[in-house]
């Protein structure tokens, strides 16, 4: 139901605010539903049926994440980092010495959490946002996406295949090219059921059950699509968001081993 919820609101949300783009859609622990756009911050507390835009800078944003019921971050281009500790109705700059893209933001818990950027940036914080460390990739192309197995072991993924491993909560970070060719990876989801997924440009979805010491294709019927998100319904039910060159699509899919099916297709 959940993911069916931020359909809804994606589409209520884009419809009432005309052609923004929105680069991603994050239901918090307080249950409110956030967006971000160019630099504004949108925020529904009933399920999307209405919205609160908070304009923040004249800059695009790319990824929002809350650490408990009031306080989150958001980061975008041009090393952007704002914070709110009031469920978003404030927010405020927090000052980085850097200025890349910064593309993605999570949090394993209250304290420890990391953003990825450009030029293979991977910043770590062990307080809570309070300061920021670069951690050392040997890496030098965009980095889409990160996610954590809430243990120590962090996985995030950009250009040209790459994914990078940390299995000391991102201290030391190593690097693998996993994708044919020089398909960008641009998301990447970790189920406590089945293990993790990667998806990327040209279909490439990747698949592993042994915390990425072996990446397995999941074969696709459905054409060339860049995919950049995938995000799950339950343990064997997922939805892709992608472009294929024509028209943004939705795919549904239904997972099963190393396999998956398109149950439900929209353009």
């Amino acid at each position: 139901m959940k993911r069916y919820l931020f359909l809804f609101c994606l589409f209520t949300l884009v419809v009432s605010y005309g052609q923004e783009s929105i680069y991603s859609i994050y239901k918090a622990p307080n249950k409110k539903v956030y967006a971000v756009g160019y630099g504004n911050i949108f925020m529904s507390s009933d399920t999307g049926k209405t919205w609160k835009c908070n304009h923040i800078a004249n800059i695009q944003l790319y990824s929002i994440f809350f650490v408990n019921n009031s306080k989150g971050f958001v980061v975008g281009r041009n090393g952007l980092l704002y914070e709110t500790t009031d469920e978003g109705n404030t927010w405020w700059n927090i000052p980085l010495p850097y200025t890349n893209k910064l593309y993605s933001i999570c949090f394993s818990s209250v304290d420890t959490g990391f953003i990825t950027g450009e030029n293979g940036l991977i910043l770590r914080t062990c307080n809570g946002g309070v300061t920021w460390t670069k951690k050392e990739t040997n890496f030098h192309g965009r980095i889409f996406s990160i996610a954590n197995n809430q243990k120590n072991i962090w996985i995030a993924v950009g250009d040209s295949g790459k994914i990078l491993k940390s299995l000391n909560n991102g201290e030391i970070w190593t690097g693998t090219d996993v994708s044919n060719g020089n398909n960008r990876l641009r998301s990447i989801y970790f189920t406590d059921v089945s293990g993790w997924y990667i998806v990327g440009d040209n279909t490439t979805i990747l698949k592993t059950v042994n915390d990425g010491q072996q990446w397995n294709y999941l074969p696709s019927s459905k054409g060339s699509i860049y995919i950049n998100s995938i995000d799950f319904l339950d343990n064997s039910k997922a939805f892709i968001v992608g472009y294929d060159g024509l028209c943004f699509k939705l795919v549904m899919l239904e997972i099963i081993g190393l396999h998956f099916k398109g149950i439900l297709r929209h353009g």
